[in-house]
C-alpha cells in the first residue's frame, strides 16, 4: 500500500475510545483514494474517479454518521502515523484521538452558507490573495500568520486558509458579512484553484449568491458595489453606455 498523506476521520465509541478510521487522499484532479477499517486492524483501500463536489458530499455523509476529522497524517500498510515521525503505526485502541482542527467541515443542514476547497497553493499564493482583494481593502482585513497560514477577516467573520500539502478548505457560516466573504472567494477563484459549493454540493457562483440576497442581510446596491469593485460585474456606467453587454454578466 503506497504511503500517502491523508485526511483522517474517526468514529468513537460512546465512551470516547476510538472505533473506526476513514481516510482519504484527493490528488486535486479526479482520483480519490480512501482507506478504512476498525482501529487496530488492517485498513482496506479503494481508488476511484471523484470530483471535488462529490468528495464534499462523501465527507458530509461520513460526518452525519458520526465521523470527525482528526487531522492529516501519513498512512501506509502499517496504519496511520499519529506520531508525525513518518513511520505509520496504529494508534492504541484506548487512546483518544487528537482534537479536530479549526477547519473541520460543517454537516449538511447546519448554518453553512458555502463550502470551499483550494488546491495547488504554492509559491506566492498569499500575495495573489492580497492583490486580488486590494479593491476592497477598506472592507477586508488580511492577516498573514506565517508561510502556510492566512486569515481574511470581514467585520469579525473570519476565513482561515491553513495550507497543508498545497491544499486547504473551509466553510463560510451564515452571518452579517458572509456575503462579502463569499464574493471574495469568487474573486479568488479567478486567480487560484478554488471551487465553491453549497450545502448540497452544487457548484455556485456570484449569480447563485445574488439569488439569495433577501436572506443575506445586504441591500442590492451594497452587494453590487462590492461585486463591481472586485471585478465580478462590470460597472453600472459601462452597462448603461452599452446595454447589450448586460446579457453577458
Amino acid at each position: 500500500m503506497q504511503k500517502l498523506r491523508m485526511d483522517v476521520y474517526r468514529m468513537d465509541n460512546p465512551d470516547g475510545t476510538p472505533r473506526k478510521d476513514w481516510c482519504y487522499h484527493h490528488d486535486g484532479n479526479t482520483t480519490l483514494t480512501t482507506r478504512w477499517g476498525g482501529v487496530g486492524k488492517a485498513l482496506q483501500e479503494s481508488s476511484k474517479s471523484c470530483s471535488t463536489a462529490d468528495l464534499w458530499k462523501m465527507v458530509r455523509e461520513k460526518e452525519s454518521k458520526g465521523y470527525a476529522r482528526v487531522g492529516s497524517y501519513w498512512v501506509d500498510d502499517n496504519g496511520i502515523d499519529f506520531s508525525g515521525s513518518g513511520t505509520a503505526k496504529s494508534a492504541p485502541v484506548q487512546t483518544a484521538p487528537p482534537p479536530a482542527p479549526p477547519l473541520a467541515t460543517v454537516a449538511k443542514n447546519s448554518d453553512a452558507l458555502l463550502h470551499w476547497t483550494a488546491n495547488d497553493l504554492d509559491g506566492d499564493w498569499q500575495k495573489v490573495i492580497k492583490d486580488a482583494l486590494s479593491p476592497v481593502e477598506e472592507l477586508v482585513m488580511i492577516r498573514q500568520l506565517d508561510v502556510n497560514r492566512l486569515i481574511v477577516d470581514v467585520d469579525g467573520m473570519k476565513m482561515g486558509l491553513i495550507v497543508r500539502n498545497k491544499r486547504t478548505r473551509g466553510t463560510i457560516q451564515k452571518g452579517k458579512s458572509a456575503w462579502l466573504l463569499a464574493l471574495c472567494l469568487f474573486k479568488l477563484s479567478r486567480h487560484l484553484s478554488i471551487s465553491v459549493v453549497d450545502d448540497d454540493s452544487i457548484v455556485v457562483d456570484r449569480r447563485y449568491l445574488n439569488s439569495k440576497i433577501d436572506t443575506l442581510g445586504v441591500s442590492q446596491e451594497e452587494f453590487d458595489d462590492a461585486a463591481e469593485k472586485l471585478g465580478l460585474i462590470v460597472s453600472k456606467a459601462f452597462v448603461k453606455a452599452n446595454p447589450v453587454i448586460a446579457n453577458f454578466f
